[in-house]
């Protein structure tokens, strides 16, 4: 009885570490309604963060897509923090918000759009 006890207490704790539940709408307060959220190299919480952020996603596999991302508009990333500590750009990634899933730090980041720079439009994605 106490093991269930400190389970059911224990589990939504644990869950929320797991979860990519708060990452996705962190990221999802930073944009409009319409606009992408790119992931970079994340794959497997893909699906999750869509369906939190209640948003499309670009999936974002390596630096050329994460800048034709930037190019075409994408104004916020989700990717891991060691990724964001190792980023030389382009395009210039800030750190808005940081996150613990597991044993992994992942970073909501903002897109630096350089003074006078237009982005093209929609930014590519699935």
């Amino acid at each position: 009885m106490i093991e269930l006890g400190l389970f059911s207490l224990g589990l939504p704790l644990l869950d929320a570490e797991k979860s990519p539940r708060p990452i996705a709408e962190a990221a999802a307060a930073e944009l409009a309604r319409d606009e992408r959220i790119g992931v970079y190299d994340l794959r497997p919480l893909e699906g999750g963060i869509s369906y939190y952020a209640r948003r499309s996603i670009a999936s974002l596999q390596n630096p050329e897509e994460l800048q034709r991302f930037a190019e075409a508009g994408g104004r916020v990333v989700i990717m891991r923090q060691r990724h964001l500590a190792h980023w030389e750009g382009p395009p210039q990634l800030a750190q808005v918000s940081e996150f613990r899933r597991g044993r992994r730090r992942l970073t909501v980041t903002r897109v630096q759009v350089p003074e006078g720079v237009i982005p093209s439009g929609n930014p590519p994605g699935r």
